[in-house]
Order: structure tokens, then C-alpha cells, then sequence
């Protein structure tokens, strides 16, 4: 087994107990619920990444695993939207006048990844291992949908930021420091890169927000209730 299969089962390992702790804390509190789901979608992107390792079957990987690490992927960036709009607390803005669509975004791309008609990238076995070509326009339609949720989420923390006071707004502040850091680097290596057929680095975005969601977790759900 691979260096790579080794620390990405491991973070599919500490992303899921992390995302069902944050849940079975507070089963009704959105902030939980959305955050918790943050977590385990990134765990599961992190355990399809890894099965690359283990499949030696073009089929297999393009019609399987493929599926495997984008459905979660596709998740990630909607429920850290959704995330950003209860934290610290629910507001009135454009995602809930149009949380059903933004919903909706997700749910029929996840239904054409199933469907095997949006197809991000392909896999191909050669002599050297398993070569990986991203496919257009699909992947475009990835990077724009990846940036225009996350993107979203981080001027609604950033907005929420100036409107607050106290112990709070410290906590928000390395909120959006802590994502702005792991979505920024996720994002290279898992998004840019790949966008130009570069997948050496590919095996590193789920790493990249597992440091993420452990230090988000531990001031939302440990520290910030320690101070109440």
C-alpha cells in the first residue's frame, strides 16, 4: 500500500468520526448538521481518492470510482455554503431566498455524475501507472460551480465578521482564516492544477481540509463551549 492510500484512508478515517461527533452533539442545530456533513462529504472524497490506488480496471475506475470522488466533492462546497449561512448565527440573504436552487445546483449535478453524463475527467492505464485527463466542458463546470459556492460562503462569514463583537468574532475570524488557508490550497492542487492535466498533487486537497475542519472544529465545538 502507497504513502498516498495510507494518508488518504486516514483522513477519510478522522473526517467521518469528526463529522458524526460534530453531529451526535446537537442533532437539531443547523451549525452542527451542515458542519458535520462538511466533514464526512470530505471524508468520503478522501476514500474515493484512495481506491485510485487499489483499481487496476479502466472500466472499474471511470465507471465506479470516478463517481466515487465526486460525488462527496460536489457536496463539500455546498454544505460549507450552507455552513457559512447558520454560523454564528442564521441571516437573511440571498441564500435563503434562494436556498431551494441552490440546492437544486447540486442535486442535478450529482444526478449527472451518477449518470454517467457529466464526467469531469478520465482514467487510462499505461505502462507508468494510471494517467489522468480532465474533460471539458465538464471540468469547467466543476471550477466554476467549486468557486461560486465557496466563494459565496466566505463573503457571507466575511460579512457576518464586521457586524460582530467580542468572543465571537474571534472565533470567526480563524473561521475564515482557517478556510480561506485549506480551501486555497485544496484548491490549487485539486482544482487548478487538474485543470491544466497536472494530477501529481491531486491526492493532497482532502489532506489540505482535513487540517482545516480539525482546527475549525476544536474553536467551534470544544473551545467556544468551554468559554460559555
Amino acid at each position: 500500500m502507497s504513502i498516498k492510500a495510507i494518508l488518504l484512508i486516514l483522513t477519510f478515517i478522522i473526517n467521518t468520526l469528526l463529522g458524526w461527533y460534530i453531529i451526535s452533539k446537537s442533532q437539531k442545530n443547523k451549525v452542527n448538521i451542515y458542519y458535520g456533513w462538511l466533514c464526512l462529504s470530505a471524508g468520503f472524497w478522501a476514500l474515493g481518492m484512495s481506491l485510485i490506488h487499489f483499481s487496476f480496471n479502466e472500466e472499474f475506475l471511470n465507471d465506479v470510482i470516478l463517481k466515487l470522488i465526486y460525488v462527496p466533492a460536489l457536496l463539500i462546497p455546498l454544505f460549507y455554503l450552507l455552513f457559512a449561512d447558520q454560523f454564528p448565527y442564521p441571516q437573511k440573504s440571498f441564500l435563503s431566498k434562494f436556498y431551494r436552487f441552490i440546492v437544486l445546483i447540486t442535486v442535478i449535478l450529482i444526478s449527472l455524475v451518477l449518470l454517467g453524463i457529466l464526467k469531469m475527467e478520465n482514467f487510462k492505464i499505461v505502462e507508468t501507472g494510471i494517467l489522468e485527463t480532465s474533460l471539458f466542458p465538464d471540468y469547467l463546470i466543476l471550477a466554476v460551480y467549486y468557486l461560486l459556492y465557496v466563494l459565496s460562503g466566505l463573503a457571507v462569514l466575511i460579512n457576518k465578521y464586521y457586524k460582530l463583537t467580542g468572543v465571537i468574532k474571534v472565533h470567526l475570524s480563524f473561521v475564515i482564516l482557517a478556510t480561506l488557508i485549506a480551501f486555497t490550497f485544496s484548491l490549487f492542487v485539486s482544482l487548478i492544477l487538474p485543470f491544466f492535466n497536472n494530477f501529481n498533487f491531486d491526492w493532497l486537497g482532502p489532506i489540505f481540509t482535513l487540517f482545516n475542519f480539525i482546527f475549525i472544529g476544536y474553536f467551534l465545538f470544544v473551545k467556544s463551549s468551554k468559554t460559555i
